[in-house]
């Protein structure tokens, strides 16, 4: 099938830039994009032709019915879809039109022995310059001349030639020669806003290159200049000292001495002693082993109990033996509110603690003891630890077994007549020492004696504390009767 269609061209959409594009057309024309032709309007318009399109449509339509039929055959379906793929071949037979060249130049030229250039738009066909840089006045030598060839003076604001302005070695920008200086330590040049003076030599400086002292605030060159280690500050050389800590330097209006050894450095090496406020270097400080603070050397003390050194506030006077020791190594009396150290005091089954001297003795072991471990024993009316005592009738229990017979020793027998004399005058009738035990501490006598009265017919047993050392009976004495069951019952002497 053969299509014949023109296809209008405009002109914006038909272009093209190449250095080839200068050359003459030839009489026989075998590319057509030498004249700027853009090939895809025209593929784009031969596609759109209704002819080719129903062309197409109709192609592919059978190509599918084929294809179709083919069923499950491979080979047959690709033979097919090629034969029934429609395919275009799009041939330029001729054009009609006209080519404009417009053509960029970039023209070279001099003005006071200076090489500038300018690009120029020409129209050969025309024969004129399409383009070309607007003109400008030069303030300097006030010659008319192309803008291209001109630059504003950074500072003035007026424009120059540019080989009459001078360039900035620092930003590239351009000013006149008077607002131009050359640094004296870099020998590049500046303008005038990019340059300082030092306050030391009065030379031109760089402002980048110029250093300002953080104590005087004077400028001066970079020799001038040292860095202070601690505060990362420039300083003149003359306000720099070199610590005699770290042999570090350091800006001397910073300066701190040690109270300890007048050792000088900058202030932030230096510690204050928690105390007294004072400068001290670290290694000359002591650290509280409680707290872990720092003070200085002469002001930590020894506590009596651990042996650590603190500060004087963190100890506290044993209110018994007078040491001075930690806080927390005190334990309260549950008697008086009074503090000591634990050794020092008497602990109660209960964990509660007294002073030596608010114990209470036990009568029975001897034993001195916190006031709440102690009971009244019901038959001798003395302070008895309760753990010698019967539990719920509060007796003493080894006296207590004596008068019911159920126990029968016979500790310091060689004793018992001193001791039946000392009873007999305290009780009515005749008595017998039945059985005795001596303490714990081996001072008392708990004794069990038979009292025989009305002629030998009404019998009780007496039972009481004896102290062999004072040689008399202490506390009460206790008259029993036994019944059939082994158990007592009390009757007042």
């Amino acid at each position: 099938m053969t299509v014949t269609n023109d296809v209008p061209c405009a002109p914006a959409d038909h272009s093209g830039t190449s250095r080839d594009d200068l050359t003459t057309l030839p009489d026989l024309l075998q590319d057509p994009t030498a004249t700027g032709l853009n090939r895809s309007p025209i593929v784009d318009a031969a596609h759109r032709d209704p002819d080719v399109a129903e062309f197409t449509r109709f192609y592919l339509e059978r190509r599918a019915q084929e294809v179709a039929s083919a069923g499950e055959d491979a080979r047959k379906r690709k033979k097919l879809e090629d034969e029934f793929t429609p395919r275009i071949e799009i041939t330029l037979v001729a054009m009609q039109g006209e080519t404009q060249r417009h053509i960029r130049a970039n023209v070279r030229y001099r003005i006071q022995d200076a090489e500038y250039s300018s690009e120029l738009t020409i129209i050969p066909r025309e024969g004129r310059v399409a383009s070309a840089p607007d003109m400008g006045e030069c303030d300097v030598t006030g010659l008319t001349v192309p803008v291209d060839c001109l630059a504003a003076c950074a500072l003035s604001g007026s424009s120059g030639l540019k080989h009459r302005l001078v360039r900035s070695d620092v930003s590239g920008r351009f000013a006149l020669p008077v607002h131009a200086v050359r640094c004296m330590v870099s020998d590049k040049q500046l303008l005038m806003d990019e340059a300082g003076m030092s306050d030391i030599t009065r030379a031109v400086i760089d402002l980048r290159l110029l250093k300002t002292c953080a104590i005087t605030g004077k400028k001066a060159e970079p020799a001038y200049m040292r860095r202070c280690l601690f505060s990362k500050t420039d300083v003149l050389k003359d306000r720099l000292a070199v610590s005699e800590v770290s042999n570090k330097p350091y800006r001397a209006d910073q300066r701190q001495a040690s109270a300890v050894s007048g050792k000088t450095g900058h202030q932030s090496e230096f510690i204050a002693c928690h105390e007294t406020r004072l400068p001290l270097a670290p290694g000359e400080a002591e650290r509280c082993m409680q707290t872990g603070k720092l003070v200085r050397p002469g002001i930590l003390v020894t506590c009596a109990a651990t042996g650590k050194r603190v500060l004087p506030s963190e100890l506290e006077t044993s209110a018994v033996s007078g040491k001075r020791v930690l806080r927390n190594a005190l334990v309260n009396s549950s008697v008086s509110g009074a503090r000591f150290l634990e050794t020092e005091g008497l602990r109660s089954a209960y964990g509660k603690f007294c002073a030596p001297v608010e114990a209470k003795r036990c009568e029975w072991s001897g034993v001195p003891v916190h006031p709440d471990d102690l009971r009244t024993c019901s038959l001798l009316g003395l302070p008895v630890h309760f753990q010698y005592l019967a539990e719920e009738i509060n007796r003493l229990s080894v006296l207590d077994k004596l008068l019911r017979g159920t126990r029968r020793t016979a500790d310091a027998a060689e004793r018992w007549d001193d001791i039946r004399a000392k009873a007999a005058a305290s009780v009515s009738g005749r008595a017998r020492i039945e059985s005795a035990e001596l303490s714990p501490d081996g001072r008392s006598l708990a004794v069990c004696a038979e009292v025989k009265s009305m002629l030998g017919f009404r019998t009780q047993y007496a039972g009481f504390l004896y102290e062999l050392d004072r040689k008399t009976i202490v506390g009460r004495i206790a008259l029993v009767k036994r019944d059939s069951k082994g158990g007592t019952v009390t009757k007042a002497a």
